[in-house]
C-alpha cells in the first residue's frame, strides 16, 4: 500500500473538519429557527384563542344586571306619562324607614326625596314605600322604584283616596267624599272602590267606610247600624273579583277587630280571640285563642276545648283527637307536654323533637314563642316564664335539623307574667 503524503493527509483532515463545522452550524441554525417558528406559531394560536377565553371569563365573572322593576311589575289600567312638563319640586318626608303623606309638627320632619309635578297645588293623597298617589291637576301615581309616573282613570273630585295593595302591586283605590265626623266615628256621603283590574268602580255608596286588609283580593265594607247613638257596625267581607259579600257580621267595636287572610282561610281577631272562615264564607269556628290555630299543607288545625281539630279547605271537619297536652301550634308543628318534657312534633309529618324538661317553676308562654329567623338563623324560639317573683325565665332555641338545644336566661322583664298558658 502506498501511504498518502503527510501534507495531503493534513489537508484532507482540514477539509473534513471544515465541512463538519459548517454542517453543525447549519444544523444549529435550522434548529434555532425551527424552534422560533414553532414558538411563534404557538403564540399566534394562543392569541387567536385569547378573545374567546376572555369573553367566556367575562360572561362567567360579570354578574347579570338585576331585572328592572318596570320589566316585572305591571300596573293594570294606569296610563304611563311621557314627556311631562313638570318643573315644580314636591318633597316627600319620612319617619324612620317609612314615607309620610305630609310633614307634621312632631313627626315626619325628615325630608326623604323630591319629585317633579306640574302644579304648585299638587299634594300627596296616599303613600307607601313603593308608590305615591298624588293629585296634580288629575290623579296620578308615582312609582318610587322606577321614577315613572302614571295617570289614573278616576275623577279628581273626591276628598280622600287610599291605595289598596297586594304585596307590592296596586290593585285598586278606595275613594271618599262628604265626611261626617262624630267623635271617633267617620261616615261619608260618597264612598267606593276603584278596581284597577277591571277598570271599574265597585261598592259605591253602599258602605259608610272601608277597612283595607293586607290582601288585595278583599275589602271590609262597614255600615253603621245606628251612627248617631253607638259604635255598632255591620261588617261585610267583600270579594273584589266577584263584587260580592262573602259574609256579614255585627261588631260593637270595630276598632279592636283585625281581619287577615291566611292561605285559604279568613281570620278575624278581637282581643287575641279568633273567628275563622273558609274563603267561600263558611263559618268554621270561633273563640279560638291566639297560638292555638295554624294552617299547614292547606289544612286548618285548631285546638279548642282540649281537642285538636283538623279541617279541609272548605272548612269541613276531617278529624278530632285529644289536644289537652298541646301548648302551642306553630306553622306545621305542635308544642306539647309529654310526661313533663317539652316536645315539638309535626302536624303533617313524623318530626319529633324532645326539647327540655318542664318543671313546676316555669310556664310556657304561647304568645311569645315562635319559629322565626334571627340573625340569619331560622329556628324555634320558645319562651319559658318563671312563676317566681324576680326571675324572668328562659328562651329555649334550636333548629329543625340541628342537634343542639340552647337555653338562654332572659335578661329583662319584658316577658314577665305576660300571656301564660292556662
Amino acid at each position: 500500500m502506498h501511504e498518502l503524503p503527510r501534507e495531503k493527509v493534513k489537508s484532507l483532515k482540514d477539509n473534513i473538519f471544515f465541512f463538519l463545522t459548517i454542517g453543525v452550524i447549519a444544523f444549529l441554525a435550522l434548529l434555532y429557527f425551527g424552534i422560533k417558528f414553532l414558538n411563534k406559531k404557538q403564540e399566534m394560536k394562543e392569541e387567536q384563542n385569547i378573545p374567546n377565553i376572555t369573553e367566556k371569563q367575562e360572561e362567567e365573572e360579570t354578574p347579570k344586571e338585576p331585572i328592572k322593576k318596570e320589566e316585572v311589575s305591571k300596573i293594570l289600567n294606569l296610563t304611563l306619562i311621557n314627556n311631562e312638563d313638570a318643573n315644580i319640586s314636591l318633597t316627600v318626608y319620612k319617619e324612620g324607614d317609612n314615607f309620610c303623606p305630609k310633614r307634621e309638627e312632631l313627626r315626619c320632619t325628615e325630608a326623604a326625596f323630591t319629585f317633579l309635578v306640574t302644579n304648585s297645588n299638587a299634594k300627596i293623597m296616599d303613600i307607601n314605600n313603593d308608590f305615591i298617589l298624588y293629585l296634580d291637576e288629575v290623579l296620578k301615581v308615582y312609582d318610587i322604584g322606577t321614577k315613572k309616573k302614571y295617570t289614573v282613570n278616576l275623577e279628581n273630585t273626591y276628598s280622600e283616596y287610599k291605595l289598596v295593595m297586594n304585596d307590592k302591586n296596586i290593585v285598586g283605590i278606595v275613594y271618599y267624599n262628604g265626611l261626617q265626623n262624630y267623635g271617633f266615628r267617620n261616615k261619608y256621603s260618597v264612598s267606593g272602590f276603584y278596581d284597577l283590574n277591571s277598570d271599574k268602580k265597585k261598592f259605591e255608596n253602599i258602605y259608610d267606610f272601608f277597612t283595607i286588609i293586607d290582601n288585595g283580593s278583599y275589602l271590609i265594607g262597614n255600615k253603621y247600624n245606628s251612627f248617631e247613638s253607638n259604635n255598632s257596625v255591620n261588617t261585610s267581607f267583600l270579594d273584589i273579583a266577584t263584587s260580592s259579600a262573602l259574609f256579614n257580621e255585627n261588631r260593637n267595636d270595630f276598632n279592636t277587630v283585625k281581619y287577615e287572610v291566611v292561605d285559604n282561610f279568613i281570620a278575624i281577631s278581637e282581643q287575641n280571640n279568633y273567628t275563622l272562615y273558609s274563603l267561600n264564607g263558611k263559618l268554621i269556628t270561633s273563640g279560638v285563642e291566639q297560638g292555638l290555630w295554624t294552617v299547614s299543607k292547606k289544612y286548618l288545625y285548631v285546638v279548642l276545648n282540649n281537642e285538636l281539630i283538623k279541617y279541609d279547605l272548605d272548612g269541613d271537619l276531617i278529624s278530632r283527637e285529644d289536644g289537652s297536652n298541646i301548648y302551642n301550634l306553630i306553622d306545621s308543628y305542635k308544642v306539647v307536654n309529654v310526661d313533663n318534657f317539652l316536645y315539638v312534633k309535626g302536624l303533617d309529618n313524623d318530626y319529633n323533637r324532645k326539647v327540655i324538661e318542664m318543671t313546676d317553676e316555669y310556664i310556657y308562654s304561647r304568645l311569645k314563642s315562635d319559629y322565626t329567623t334571627r340573625n340569619d338563623r331560622e329556628a324555634f324560639y320558645l319562651i319559658l316564664l318563671s312563676k317566681n317573683e324576680g326571675t324572668v325565665g328562659y328562651e329555649v332555641t334550636f333548629t329543625l335539623t340541628g342537634k343542639k338545644v340552647k337555653k338562654s336566661l332572659l335578661k329583662d322583664n319584658e316577658y314577665y307574667h305576660e300571656y301564660f298558658v292556662k
